[in-house]
């Protein structure tokens, strides 16, 4: 919903650039707040990682999981990945990010995502156990680029399906 000087707002639809630019923003800040938690995180950081990661695992793999419970797990590990990472200018944005983010995963996500996105989320895990900062840095990105991929595909296809002409 955006408001403009006019009486009330207006729906707002994202085009596929503004869609790919939000995610390469994404990329970058996640990427950054990966390396960040690999560099600074505590034994109870990494515990409070483990925990959320087990949370996304449990409801990722129930069949019973809504979309909704699905995205707060992988929420909870977000934050837990943020506390790690001690930057509170960059948590700030990433916050501010996900919302639309959030959006996005809502619209243009795919059933079929869920398994490589928690391969994804171990891999990024296991960088940040290790404190390997720039494995994090990649696995994070990775993560982000593969979502972007789904995403845009999405949205490639419901344009077709709408008969909308770019």
């Amino acid at each position: 919903i955006v408001r403009l000087m006019s009486p009330g707002p207006i729906v707002s639809w994202l085009s596929a650039e503004e869609v790919r630019n939000i995610y390469d923003v994404r990329a970058a800040l996640e990427g950054l707040a990966g390396r960040a938690c690999a560099q600074h995180a505590t034994r109870e950081d990494i515990r409070s990682l483990r925990d959320a990661l087990r949370d996304v695992e449990v409801t990722y793999k129930s069949a019973k999981s809504s979309s909704s419970e699905k995205l707060a797990a992988k929420s909870r590990f977000y934050d837990a990945l943020f506390v790690g990472a001690r930057n509170e200018t960059l948590t700030g944005l990433l916050r501010v990010l996900h919302g639309r983010i959030n959006l996005l995963r809502a619209a243009y996500s795919k059933p079929s995502r869920t398994a490589q996105s928690l391969i994804e989320i171990r891999r990024i895990m296991r960088a940040i156990e290790t404190h390997d900062a720039e494995a994090a840095w990649s696995c994070c990105v990775a993560h982000v680029e593969n979502a972007a991929i789904v995403a845009l595909s999405i949205m490639r296809d419901a344009d077709a399906d709408a008969g909308v002409i770019k």
